[in-house]
């Protein structure tokens, strides 16, 4: 039995076309990356203020918040936020500021998240929102500020009292001192 090792001239003539083959794969696979569509860009629009009713009784009105946009909640003028619970606070930032006030302003930090914020006023109205980051929503627009407003009228009528909660004072308040 004799062994047929290949000549010289057919390992070359072998060498290239697989070398020529790997070219054209290259080629087409650049050709097909670069042909595809690049993925459409989605700019956030912000809606104009709206009034949301929040009832104790129905399902949580849904704020609309674009990522890394911010979205100011607005309570009424006769309250102030006391404290805000929300669900994931790694992904969205809620802030009320440095002094009590009747605003807060949300933030999603992760695009397609949805959490709730519960809101309690000074005045212990509850509020409770549940938040939708949307980006891949068709609609590009966003809540940019929206005012709140309590349904009942039990809520309402708490408006009107004095606040229930009183934020405490500073650690640098001092009292005066009578001599």
């Amino acid at each position: 039995m004799t062994h047929q090792y290949p000549t010289l001239k057919g390992l070359a003539v072998k060498t290239k076309l697989l070398s020529s083959t790997v070219s054209i794969l290259a080629i087409a696979a650049t050709t097909a990356t670069a042909s595809a569509t690049p993925p459409e860009v989605h700019h956030l629009l912000p809606n104009a203020p709206r009034t949301v009713v929040v009832l104790e009784t129905a399902t949580p009105p849904i704020i609309r918040a674009g990522l890394l946009q911010s979205t100011l909640i607005m309570l009424p003028a006769e309250e102030k936020v006391a404290t805000v619970f929300g669900g994931d606070t790694v992904d969205w930032v809620f802030d009320g500021g440095h002094v009590a006030s009747r605003f807060i302003s949300i933030k999603p930090k992760l695009a397609n998240s949805t959490t709730d914020v519960h809101i309690v006023s000074d005045h212990g109205n509850e509020y409770t929102l549940q938040l939708h980051e949307i980006s891949d929503d068709p609609d590009p627009h966003f809540d940019s500020k929206v005012f709140l407003t309590p349904g009942e009228q039990s809520a309402k009528d708490k408006l009107t009292q004095m606040p229930v909660f009183v934020p405490a004072p500073s650690r640098s308040f001092k009292p005066s001192s009578t001599t």
